[in-house]
């Protein structure tokens, strides 16, 4: 057993032990899942060149996933792996060009009181996928992972008043080119002031360690609240100074957020983020700004449709980069375990990090699929599409 997987496992079995009674009960769902796809990418080696590869290829994605809902323990764990076969570029062939495992778990100790406890790994070729807040792509082909483990408590001093404590830790490298880890605590106080107004204070710290033996950290306090305009309707703002720990810079923490429902239908949502994070190959802190929008809406008993456009903007000393994102997925159930899918993804990035002053990556993938999941709930066939 690789070593992801003995640290995931870990993570359910300590978890468990902490139940101490725990079972498989009539709530525990264990699901295999199947699916294959047609993938079409037309710069399947992330370049900046005039004329990238394109290629089209094979995507089958075998899949694990299983559900525990007691009375005080829920926990969640799914495991995939995706093989790709290629038309052309066969020396890309591979069984396992993609892994991807997470399990979550709450333990519910009191009506008051819980704790959690999870854990994170992705195995990638392309190390863009590790930047999943801003979009960023670096160049080229580069197998890439993250490692993360998470813990946190939660404790409700009265009904109006709620806390929760957090702190997590990630690991993410690019073969001979990064490694950081990521350190984050984080303190959330919520105060429900009346039907329709919650108060928001929190506290975050983070401390950045690279490869090269430097560190960097920053703590951020905000303030904020979230206001039911109407019933559907929640506008959600969240604002302080970042204050970084290795200098005497001051810089802005903002989170806007406008979510809109559409009864049981659909889910329109609009986001502004001003923050920082890292990128696999920068020794540093990146600023990072990124509008998005997201909106997801159910079409019968049997159609899904979503689409997810995003505009952001990355900098540090003197290097930016623009990066424009636009995803669309449309989903059909033939049946309560088979589905059809399809999806469209465009990106293009204009950026300085590189010698290459101003290059431009585009990329546009698509991609049909069907799916197959078999839920089974305490030995027997479950009938939850």
């Amino acid at each position: 057993m690789k070593k992801p997987t003995r640290k995931l496992l870990a993570i359910c079995v300590a978890t468990c032990a902490l139940q101490g009674n725990f079972t498989l009960a009539a709530d525990t769902t264990f699901a295999p899942s199947f699916s294959v796809a047609a993938v079409h990418d037309d710069n399947v080696f992330i370049s900046d060149s005039g004329n990238p590869a394109s290629d089209t290829f094979i995507r089958y994605t075998p899949g694990l996933t299983l559900d525990y809902n007691g009375d005080t323990l829920k926990l969640t764990g799914n495991y995939k792996q995706d093989g790709e076969k290629y038309q052309d570029n066969t020396q890309l062939d591979t069984n396992a060009a993609r892994r991807i495992g997470n399990v979550s778990a709450r333990w519910i100790l009191t009506d008051r009181f819980s704790f959690d406890l999870g854990g994170q790994y992705l195995n990638t070729p392309t190390p863009g996928e590790l930047n999943i807040l801003t979009g960023f792509q670096q160049l080229g082909r580069l197998r890439s992972k993250r490692e993360a483990v998470n813990t946190g408590v939660q404790y409700r001093f009265s009904p109006t008043l709620f806390s929760a404590l957090s702190y997590s830790v990630s690991h993410d490298s690019a073969q001979t080119i990064s490694d950081i880890k990521t350190h984050e605590a984080n303190l959330d106080i919520t105060k429900d002031w009346s039907e329709r107004l919650q108060l928001l204070f929190g506290h975050s710290y983070r401390e950045y360690r690279f490869d090269d033996g430097s560190t960097l950290d920053t703590h951020t306090p905000t303030v904020g609240f979230a206001y039911d305009l109407t019933r559907q309707t929640t506008l959600r703002v969240e604002a302080g100074p970042r204050i970084f720990g290795d200098s005497d810079t001051v810089k802005p923490q903002i989170d806007v957020n406008v979510r809109h429902e559409y009864t049981t239908t659909g889910l329109l949502e609009v986001g502004y983020t001003r923050s920082e994070t890292v990128l696999t190959g920068i020794n540093d802190r990146v600023e990072s700004e990124t509008l998005s929008g997201s909106f997801t809406k159910d079409i019968g008993r049997n159609w899904n449709f979503s689409v997810r456009p995003s505009y952001g903007t990355v900098r540090n000393a003197g290097n930016k980069a623009k990066v424009s994102r636009f995803v669309a997925d449309l989903r059909y159930n033939l049946t309560n375990y088979w589905y059809v899918n399809a999806s469209y993804q465009y990106t293009r990035q204009q950026d300085s990090f590189a010698a290459n002053f101003n290059r431009v990556i585009p990329r546009n993938v698509i991609l049909v699929g069907i799916n197959f999941s078999y839920p089974i709930r305490n030995g027997e066939q479950s009938q939850t599409r």
